[in-house]
């Protein structure tokens, strides 16, 4: 097979030759004019059959595929969950879209969107007008050439080949172009689609079609080349007759396809043509047309405005109900948390037994999202994220949905509230405080939250049995309902109390409609308790959909009642019911009688049979496929950076002769292509790369230099012989930094100036620092950070250097409790994340997008009330007030002797490459 790389201009020259190239289109052509792919249609299909069955409304967007996807699973022989949507195309248009007059409706709605035609087809139909091109055969049921010559009014006219009296229109030298519509038309029921019919062609339109393909080049663009009737029937079985094509056949290959990964029917012809046949590579179906082949003609009179800004003549936005389900606001990635996307939505596939590719790229997670409707796509073809998008994986929603926070109120006794809380300066009977992040992140903080008070404890009988307070399984159900039901767009917030023995949860938002009619003659709880289950409404249904798919919650209808039976079994109380006017639900769950408050000592509390544990270990989430190398033009480093003094470069290895990096070298304003020779330039596979000689030993110096370049942004100083990170002093002094803890705001001091006993001179300085290492764990690469302290004479780099600092520093970190600790990792994390809960991504750059970015999870030190989050303005007292005196004498003295032996010139030791 032969594989012409970057050279799509080769198609650009064919329309300047004779004979004209014929132009075969398949669904990827159209994907950017608002046509599905044929995975899509199946989907759609499965959907609109579900509904159709089940009394529905096939337009109902909260119909989502937790709904019709088991449906489809449980009722449908053909479906197989081992075989991509795309494949079972032809099964489920003849399955599902039945009778033929359903059909017909379905496909009219699917391929009229209400969007304009990509400029692909517009230069298309411009190419027509030129005579550039005569004939476009399409495997497509779409109007999208003839919506782009309406748009255009040009060429002044096209012949439309739909059924077999129309294929006279068919010739070399049409008198006007024409366009083939290979499977027929929808219209008047001339469609071919089903099983049978994509085994072979009409016979008449294949004799038609093959002297015309023997005497012109044949282009083919966003066709996979999957069905028998095309390639087998149309252009393998007459090879010979079209004398192998001779004129060339050029398929075109989206960048990153691969001839190996193309289906049999193409390698076969590949095979049998011989070099008669070229893969071309192109970036779209759209660049194609309008970037390459327009600008290689040089067209001069180009009469078609093609603003996109136009309105559209009948335009409808689509009818949603459901506020998670609207439009919010236009979708930005670094806006999402990427590593959580990533999480939840393989989370849910694996769920539902959908596919998940070996690689998972962005366009596979954005395909998902669509289908999730955590994304929508306007006229435009532009992803505009949902409510439901921004509520569950947007790092900052409350920028757009101000009330969608969670306030927790702790409600008793001071005493109960001191030790509940582990806060001897409570004074008030109430403490309230409120959650914000997305949805996630709110659950997580509720459950910490309300494990302070359902303690395992001993329940002494004649067998002493271990219970909690409450049912752990009925409360986190409870609390999932009261963020997925909830109506976030009521300007209120949910409201959690917590009494010594009872939980009150009160949620904006009374009964929906399709449940409420079940309960008004009868109270909610006493029909639950009676047995009645599987009625279902959803407020939200894809936050309801995503945390089923995460399995917090049910979607049977089944939740409140699995409630009632799990309390009761627990020896406890629940209550839930919908105020009058039907705008707020209250939960009301009651302890087990034993379980009364501490206080009143009426339970023998149970020694905690598990550990809370943290870990000091980050998991490196993604890394780049490839490393990009080339030969240098110098033989030291050195030598490189005296040449460019001046000049930034990302990290890289020197390895013989050779320079590589986690950069793309191929990407102009990399820097580092002042070092080496260009021609040279290549990748190599990651997993290669590492087998290599010593190569996990580079390796790691590159993830090394990474860390540090990302370290420098956090504003920390970087020790890289012994690979510690800390915090210099500030132009003032100390350095302090405020932040928020779970239940309380403080600050921590993270450079300390250590005086004499004189208060006057300062001796020292001691930093809170870490220490960090990279390190493989199987196949996994890990992020090890170990909190410890760093002395300097200057509060900045001149470090304190005798071989005894180590020691007392090891030495003042065994004076740290653990929960001190834990204070410092979940410090750092916070400090290198930038938000908290949040994975960081490693730019080795100065630049962005130099396509080395390395993301390391940030959510693996266990959840305590002491996470932080950094905060401006005020504060509580410092969590680290201490006297800023020498504390350690030993320090001390080897401060003032190294000071000593510097004399009067200070020593700064230098982190830049040498």
């Amino acid at each position: 097979m032969h594989l012409n790389v970057n050279n799509a201009g080769i198609v650009a020259t064919l329309l300047k030759n004779t004979p004209k190239p014929i132009f075969l289109l398949g669904a990827g052509a159209s994907v950017t004019s608002g046509i599905p792919l044929a995975g899509d249609i199946v989907s759609k299909a499965s959907k609109w059959a579900y509904a159709r069955q089940n009394g529905k409304d096939p337009d109902d967007p909260r119909i989502t595929r937790s709904d019709w996807l088991p449906w489809l699973r449980d009722t449908q022989a053909w479906f197989k969950e081992d075989v991509s949507m795309g494949e079972l195309f032809p099964y489920a248009v003849e399955s599902l879209l039945q009778p033929q007059t359903a059909r017909k409706q379905f496909w009219v709605k699917i391929l009229n969107p209400d969007m304009r035609v990509s400029i692909g087809y517009l230069r298309l139909a411009e190419l027509m007008h030129l005579s550039r091109i005569s004939t476009v055969l399409t495997t497509n049921f779409d109007e999208c050439i003839g919506k782009a010559r309406n748009e255009i009014n040009q060429p002044a006219m096209i012949d439309y080949v739909r059924t077999a009296p129309e294929y006279v229109k068919i010739s070399a030298t049409p008198p006007f172009p024409v366009s083939v519509f290979l499977h027929g038309d929808v219209n008047n029921y001339s469609d071919r689609n089903v099983i049978e019919e994509i085994e072979r062609m009409d016979e008449e339109l294949v004799q038609t079609l093959v002297p015309l393909l023997k005497d012109h080049p044949l282009v083919v663009v966003g066709y996979r080349g999957g069905e028998a009737s095309i390639m087998e029937h149309l252009l393998i079985s007459n090879a010979q007759r079209a004398n192998n094509y001779k004129n060339g056949i050029y398929w075109c290959l989206r960048k990153g396809e691969k001839p190996e990964d193309a289906t049999d029917y193409v390698k076969t012809l590949s095979s049998i043509i011989g070099t008669n046949f070229q893969f071309i590579e192109i970036e779209s179906f759209d660049h194609l047309l309008d970037k390459v082949i327009w600008p290689h003609l040089g067209e001069k009179k180009i009469k078609v405005n093609f603003d996109r800004s136009l309105p559209v003549v009948n335009r409808r936005e689509p009818t949603v109900t459901s506020f998670d389900l609207k439009s919010a606001i236009a979708y930005q990635a670094e806006d999402f948390d990427a590593a959580l996307l990533r999480l939840r939505i393989v989370k849910y596939c694996e769920k539902l037994k959908i596919s998940i590719p070996d690689t998972i790229d962005s366009d596979w997670l954005t395909n998902q999202m669509v289908h999730l409707n955590l994304v929508r796509v306007d006229h435009e073809g532009n992803l505009l994220a949902t409510y439901a998008g921004l509520l569950l994986f947007a790092k900052k929603p409350q920028e757009v949905v101000s009330k969608a926070q969670v306030v927790i109120k702790f409600a008793g006794p001071t005493r109960w509230l001191r030790k509940l809380l582990k806060d001897d300066s409570i004074e008030e009977e109430f403490v309230e405080r409120t959650i914000s992040g997305n949805l996630w992140i709110q659950l997580k903080e509720i459950d910490e939250a309300l494990a302070l008070v359902n303690k395992p404890f001993r329940l002494k009988n004649e067998e002493s049995t271990d219970v909690t307070p409450y049912d752990p399984i009925a409360l986190k159900e409870v609390v999932v309902n009261s963020l997925v039901h909830r109506d976030y767009e009521v300007q209120e917030t949910n409201v959690i109390e917590i009494n010594p023995g009872v939980i009150r949860i009160f949620n904006p938002g009374g009964l929906m409609d399709e449940v409420r009619p079940f309960f008004e003659d009868e109270v909610m709880i006493d029909e639950i308790r009676r047995g009645r289950r599987g009625i279902k409404g959803y407020r939200n249904p894809v936050l309801a959909d995503l945390f089923y798919g995460a399995g917090a919650m049910d979607k049977r209808g089944s939740g409140l009642y699995d409630v009632v039976q799990r309390v009761q079994q627990n020896a406890g109380h629940v209550d839930f019911e919908a105020n009058l006017a039907n705008t707020e639900f209250t939960v009301l769950l009651q302890c087990r009688p034993e379980a009364v408050d501490e206080i009143t000592q009426t339970a023998v509390p149970l020694r905690v049979i598990t550990t809370k544990y943290t870990s000091n270990i980050l998991e490196i989430q993604h890394l780049p496929e490839y490393i990009s190398y080339a030969e240098s033009l110098h033989s030291s480093r050195k030598e490189m950076f005296e040449t460019y003094p001046t000049l930034y470069f990302p990290p890289f290895e020197l390895f013989e002769k050779q320079v590589f990096t986690l950069t793309d070298l191929r990407i102009r304003y990399n820097t580092l292509r002042n070092l080496v020779k260009i021609p040279t330039i290549a990748t190599l596979a990651l997993d290669e790369y590492l087998a290599g000689n010593e190569g996990e030993k580079r390796f790691v110096r590159l993830l090394n230099d990474s860390l540090k370049s990302h370290f420098f942004r956090c504003g920390l100083v970087v020790d890289v012989v012994k690979k510690r990170a800390y915090f210099p002093k500030s132009d003032d002094g100390a350095r302090v930094i405020a932040y928020k803890a779970r239940f309380k705001k403080t600050k921590r001091t993270v450079a300390r100036p250590r005086y004499a006993v004189n208060k006057e001179t300062i001796r020292y300085w001691e930093h809170k620092a870490f220490y960090y290492s990279v390190r493989r764990i199987g196949e996994q690469w890990c992020l090890f950070i170990e909190p410890t302290y760093v002395f300097t004479l200057n509060g900045q780099k001149d470090l304190l250097e005798s071989a005894k600092v180590g020691r007392l520093a090891t030495k003042k970190m065994s004076h740290d409790y653990n929960q001190s600790v834990l204070n410092d990792l979940v410090f750092w994390l916070r400090t290198l994340s930038g938000e908290p809960h949040q994975s960081f991504v490693l730019h080795s750059s100065t630049t962005d997008g130099l396509g080395d970015n390395i993301l390391i999870g940030a959510d693996y030190v266990g959840a305590s009330q002491n996470d932080v989050t950094l905060i401006e303005g005020e504060f509580d007292e410092l969590d680290d007030e201490e006297d800023e005196s020498d504390v350690d004498p030993e320090i001390g003295r080897l401060a003032d002797q190294q000071r000593e032996e510097l004399g009067a010139d200070e020593k700064e030791w230098d982190d830049t490459e040498e």
